[in-house]
């Protein structure tokens, strides 16, 4: 069985949308679908998250927020108006800022955007939506899954295919837990685990995993397979194309991570499983307030320690940590990068 989990961007395109109806058809393995809040639809939108953050600190300052809740509105309505859905959700939404306004849940409030947005996709795809406050629990600080599996194999035992919210749960004492940002894909992760999927398949705007960020190095390598030690390892960087709490929950499970484009469907993915791959080699790095803190994974470093040796104060096995200064972090950065394409093409001569 399979559990996809879609990003806020594939609710924003009429052909994102067109996708997610084919990858309902072409397989009925696929059986969960998690969605994210709806996203940007430019660079200049604002995340509907975000949104409902800003009305959430405007409301408790006393300060006027009608602006931010029409910005709202008008996300979910865009989003009806994509889906051509003809139910009136907008009273329900309407209903829930009430509620938020009586207890002043923060958490409740923020959480309505993964709510709202796969109730709508759940019309769209006639599948049962499932709220997450349903079948994904919290007890004592931790995922009961127990509970989470009874609950989950029921609806699906009902329903066949169902549709759950993101990025929130439900703790033991009936209040709502958000994750930490980018969280639905952890919701995804406990539904894999819980249910022992073979597949998590989760699908951004962006093709698989690069070796480096594409922004650095336009013709970045993407990663064919990796194992999850080695995600975590990347996410705690700059790769930022998964939540790290996904590596931490599937790694000693036996469910595939298949990293996908909603944009191209038919490109291949990044696949990460708990087995180790020798050949995965990347560099990523994190900004700090004087330098850059940059990590590589090679299989020959040696290359890059002749190279680097004044700025390595790191080195184990495949693994060199570096300093990088911001005045010439660009170009070091992409020399390092091309020194390990280099190192990688004279292995497979």
């Amino acid at each position: 069985m399979i559990v996809c989990k879609f990003g806020g961007k594939a609710t924003t395109t009429q052909q994102s949308l067109t996708n997610i109806l084919k990858l309902k058809e072409q397989n009925d393995d696929r059986v969960i679908f998690v969605f994210s809040a709806i996203g940007k639809l430019n660079d200049k939108d604002i995340k509907l998250t975000d949104l409902l953050i800003e009305y959430d600190k405007r409301y408790k300052k006393g300060k006027n927020a009608d602006l931010i809740y029409d910005k709202i509105i008008q996300k979910f309505n865009f989003l009806q108006n994509l889906t051509k859905t003809k139910f009136k959700i907008i009273n329900e939404i309407k209903k829930s800022f009430i509620k938020y306004k009586k207890i002043k849940d923060k958490n409740f409030l923020i959480s309505r955007g993964e709510y709202f947005t796969a109730k709508i996709m759940s019309h769209f795809l006639n599948i049962k939506f499932i709220p997450a406050e349903k079948c994904i629990f919290f007890n004592k600080n931790l995922l009961n899954y127990k509970k989470i599996q009874k609950k989950l194999k029921f609806y699906l035992k009902k329903y066949k295919k169902i549709v759950v919210p993101g990025f929130y749960c439900l703790t033991d004492n009936k209040k709502i837990k958000l994750f930490s940002r980018g969280g639905g894909d952890v919701t995804g992760a406990i539904i894999a685990k819980a249910l022992n999927f073979s597949v998590y398949e989760n699908w951004t705007d962006v093709v698989g995993v690069k070796e480096i960020n594409p922004n650095l190095y336009k013709n970045a390598k993407q990663i064919e397979q990796m194992s999850y030690s080695d995600m975590f390892l990347m996410s705690c960087y700059d790769a930022k194309v998964i939540h790290k709490d996904c590596s931490k929950l599937l790694k000693c499970s036996n469910t595939l991570l298949k990293l996908k484009s909603i944009c191209d469907i038919y490109a291949s993915p990044t696949y990460i499983s708990s087995k180790n791959v020798k050949n995965c080699s990347f560099v990523v790095y994190k900004k700090r307030k004087d330098d850059y803190l940059v990590l590589v994974k090679c299989n020959n470093c040696l290359p890059i320690i002749k190279k680097f040796k004044d700025k390595i104060f790191f080195q184990k096995k495949q693994i060199l940590k570096l300093i990088l200064k911001p005045k010439c972090f660009k170009k070091d950065i992409i020399d390092l990068y091309e020194k390990l394409l280099i190192e990688k093409k004279s292995q497979m001569c």
